[in-house]
């Protein structure tokens, strides 16, 4: 299991590069559809998270499956997850970036 302030500073990556792309709320929509794959799939979360499959496979079966369905700032993320060997942190995402913008709306 994957450290939740590693996957919080990645998350926050992610908010910002989202916020700079004015797509908060689209990548959000991407997370969620993101791991509601992963959910559906277990096959799918094997594959991610094998140590076998080499990361460009990887990256070349999430474009196969997400692209044209989920935004290009939320697809670079999911690359740079499985280029960086972060994948568990594609699971944990969602609920962290959702939390980064509900501090970000009280803070408003």
């Amino acid at each position: 299991m994957i450290e939740r302030r590693i996957v919080r500073r990645y998350a926050s990556a992610l908010f910002a590069a989202a916020s700079k792309a004015n797509a908060v709320d689209q990548v959000e929509s991407d997370l969620g559809l993101v791991g509601y794959a992963l959910e559906s799939s277990p096959a799918l979360w094997d594959t991610l998270v094998s140590p076998i499959i080499p990361p460009e496979k990887k990256r070349e079966i999430l474009a196969d499956i997400f692209e044209g369905k989920i935004s290009g700032v939320t697809l670079s993320y999911l690359g740079l997850l499985v280029d960086k060997r972060r994948e568990e942190a594609i699971r944990e995402t969602e609920a962290e970036y959702v939390a980064l913008g509900k501090r970000g709306a009280r803070a408003s």
